[in-house]
């Protein structure tokens, strides 16, 4: 018999079986796993079950679940919506503490749905956090906006108490703060006012029940108050619970990176203050990753734990500048009390650099700017000991700053004439303003000697145009012209102090540049002349005075003119009328009679002066002496461009005071303290009769 058909009849006699896939233990567990993972649970049985089984179940859910179980099928809705059904709200709703009663004219799932669900009882909105217990409504922001018509009605047109009805509408149904489209007042719901309305209208005692809703709304005031403090109490103690997660995360965080070793920096961090820091820098309560309202595992710290180390490196290098930065503070420090006893061997009316002028110097910035700390070797007492020789580890020694190292430096540039050149440019800057010398050619060509001459001359007036001047006003003057004469607009504070803020990119954020307490508002700066300006026109004024007194105003310095002290009248004022001695007049220093032309005459060219005579001047002076002004005009040297000096210019008294409480020593006039050069010498105009100029 062939092969092929015996394999025939045994296939035909033997039934055939197919070869199974086997699946590994671990595929099948899989999957059974994933099977019913993907069973959702039905509650088609569970009304079924006996209802005080049901409503002991359902009375320890909380309110929101309840609410929740309600919107599930209609058949449980239909149970919890029951009137039997109000044990469950109540059970439930007793589980909260302190929550206000449920209003008597409201149903406890209504009262429930108001105080827990979330939603926009007009759009059905989730989310919506803000409710109205006066109104007993929430209502999202798009619905405020758009269906205010339909849901929401302002009192806009309502007349108070021109209409009896409108006043008592407003006294009986419930008006909130809402601020709706075209209208800032108050609103009342549209349904409220149609129900009162209706109600009203078919009353038939209508006082009575406008009494009565009177009392039903002062209650339903009261009760919403009641409602807005127990949820400010919620927020409250919610606000505690995440703040101690907050804190004992920051704490386990605080510990975990102790243990990596980053002491210092916490404790650089824990003594700075968030409104001091740079922008770059966060604090560890304000990191992303602490500030998290959760509790700290394993996984997050892992997580977190690149980054937080990261952020302590900077810390590090933020503490190491503000080290480097408090030992550049203390440097310049020095530097400025140093160079505030080198001055005093200048006079005071002399132009020279101020502590904040010298500090952007390059010698004296290379000695601030020397390195923190440094390197030196420990070397052993004991030659033998060569082991602990070579074990001797580089030490680094803190750099040690002296006055002396300054003083060598300011030394060196009083020899090579850089002081004398500071000045120099300086002068020049304000000597080019100046239109007033012997020639065209001497004012073309003059040297820098006479630079200072053109600047001493009387006519050489300057005005400071600074929006922000701090001018220094006459004591006796209210109304003062900024007239300013050498030297006063060399130490003008314009030039030295700006009242910028602080954080401005030209104003150095030192404490050390503060001004005076007459100006603490304010802050020092480098000298500049850049608001002071040449004043013609009471340049004018000044030639004019001369000409009374037969000067040139050329020749004549603003010194010569103050030893003269003359005495003048405006004969302006007095219509062209001289010195009669009859007549009582009003008798002007010189500059007070620039100050004159200038207030008064608005600097009109065509005022002419009369100088009085000299027995007529002597009395004038002792009537100005009298006057007892301008006493404050003491500053002391050795507080000179410092915080030091605190209260400005003082009394002779209280400077020799001063001198003997601050610095120990009996006070000198013009070595320990001088005339106030930034203000002119304050005469008082006087009344008197001068005698007749011959």
């Amino acid at each position: 018999m062939p092969a092929s058909t015996r394999n025939e009849e045994r296939a035909g006699s033997e039934p055939s079986t197919k070869k199974l896939k086997r699946e590994s233990s671990c595929r099948k567990e899989k999957d059974v796993s994933s099977k019913y993972a993907k069973i959702k649970a039905k509650l088609s049985l569970l009304p079924s079950l006996p209802l005080d089984v049901l409503f002991e179940i359902f009375g320890h859910l909380p309110p929101l679940d309840i609410l929740h179980l309600s919107r599930t099928t209609k058949r449980l809705r239909s149970i919890l919506m029951h009137k039997s059904a109000i044990s469950i709200w109540k059970s439930s709703l007793r589980q909260i503490s302190d929550l206000p009663a449920c209003p008597e004219d409201m149903s406890l799932p209504v009262w429930a749905n108001l105080v827990y669900s979330p939603h926009c009882h007009n759009c059905l909105e989730n989310k919506v956090l803000k409710v109205d217990w006066l109104l007993r409504i929430r209502l999202c922001e798009s619905c405020i906006k758009s269906n205010t018509p339909k849901i929401l009605k302002g009192d806009k047109h309502l007349n108070g108490a021109l209409h009896k009805l409108d006043k008592i509408i407003l006294q009986c149904v419930p008006f909130s703060n809402y601020h709706i489209p075209l209208h800032k007042g108050k609103c009342c719901l549209v349904e409220d006012e149609r129900m009162f309305l209706d109600d009203l209208q078919a009353a038939d005692d209508k006082t009575a029940f406008v009494k009565s809703r009177k009392a039903e709304l002062v209650a339903r005031q009261s009760h919403a108050t009641e409602c807005k403090m127990w949820v400010s109490s919620l927020t409250q103690e919610r606000g505690d619970e995440l703040a101690q997660i907050r804190n004992k995360r920051r704490i386990e965080i605080s510990n975990k990176l102790e243990e990596l070793g980053f002491i210092e920096e916490l404790e650089y961090l824990e003594g700075l203050n968030r409104y001091t820091v740079c922008p770059p820098l966060r604090l560890l309560d304000d990191h992303p990753d602490v500030k998290v309202n959760k509790p700290l595992t394993e996984r997050s710290w892992k997580n977190m734990e690149p980054r937080l180390i990261e952020h302590m490196g900077e810390v590090k290098a933020h503490y190491e500048a503000a080290d480097r930065l408090a030992i550049v503070r203390k440097r310049e420090k020095v530097a400025v009390s140093a160079w505030v006893q080198f001055r005093l061997r200048y006079p005071a009316e002399k132009l020279v650099p101020s502590g904040t002028d010298i500090l952007s110097w390059k010698s004296v910035k290379a000695i601030i700017e020397l390195p923190s700390t440094v390197p030196t070797r420990e070397k052993d007492v004991d030659i033998a000991a060569t082991a602990k020789a070579k074990e001797a580890e580089s030490k680094l020694t803190p750099t040690v700053i002296y006055p002396a190292s300054f003083m060598r430096v300011f030394e060196s540039m009083a020899h090579t004439y850089l002081v004398s050149e500071w000045e120099r440019k300086r002068l020049q800057k304000l000597s080019d303003q100046v239109p007033l010398g012997q020639t065209k050619y001497w004012y073309n060509n003059r040297s820098a000697s006479e630079d200072t001459q053109a600047l001493q001359l009387a006519a050489c007036v300057f005005t400071c145009e600074d929006k922000y001047s701090i001018h220094r006003a006459y004591p006796h003057f209210h109304n003062v012209y900024p007239a300013m004469w050498y030297p006063e607009f060399l130490h003008h504070p314009c030039n030295t102090v700006t009242n910028k803020h602080v954080h401005d990119e030209n104003v150095p954020e030192n404490p050390l540049f503060r001004a005076s307490k007459e100006i603490n508002w304010c802050y020092s700066k480098e000298w500049s002349a850049k608001s002071m300006f040449f004043d013609r026109k009471a340049s004018r004024a000044v030639e004019r005075v001369l000409e009374a007194c037969g000067l040139d105003p050329n020749v004549v310095t603003t010194e010569q003119m103050d030893n003269m002290d003359p005495r003048f009248i405006c004969l302006k004022c007095s219509y062209g009328a001289k010195c009669d001695g009859q007549r009582p007049r009003t008798v002007m220093p010189w500059r007070n009679a620039v100050q004159h032309c200038m207030l008064v005459h608005w600097g009109d060219a065509s005022v002419t002066w009369e100088r009085i005579t000299e027995e007529s001047a002597v009395v004038a002076r002792k009537l100005s002496d009298a006057a007892g002004i301008a006493t404050n005009i003491w500053r002391c040297a050795h507080c000179r461009d410092s915080r030091l000096e605190r209260d400005g210019k003082k009394t002779e008294d209280l400077m020799k005071d001063h001198l003997d409480d601050a610095h120990c020593i009996e006070g000198v006039k013009g070595r320990d303290y001088f005339h106030a050069v930034d203000c002119p010498p304050a005469i008082a105009s006087v009344k008197m009769t001068p005698k007749e100029v011959e």
